[in-house]
């Protein structure tokens, strides 16, 4: 994967357009120790500038996810680190 490309996600049977809106909210904050969650301040301001209107936990889901996205990156220190997922 090139720097700017969008990281390729499994396929997600579970509401799979959360992943969509992952990267367009963030998917990281920078925070004063380097990368975080985002956190849910920012994805209820990210909702209400586009118009999302969340269904049941989803901008927990997002917040999770986003933390998750985090800890991968702190985790990962090099290319060869295996994906956090396995493919089909």
């Amino acid at each position: 994967m090139k720097a700017n490309e969008a990281p390729a996600f499994p396929d997600l049977p579970f509401r799979e357009h959360l992943t969509d809106w992952l990267m367009s909210v963030g998917p990281v904050f920078a925070g004063g120790m380097g990368q975080v969650g985002v956190p849910h301040s920012e994805i209820r301001a990210w909702a209400l500038n586009i118009g999302v209107q969340f269904d049941g936990s989803e901008a927990e889901w997002l917040h999770r996810m986003s933390a998750e996205y985090a800890g991968e990156i702190a985790r990962s220190d090099d290319k060869s680190t295996a994906a956090p997922f396995v493919a089909d």
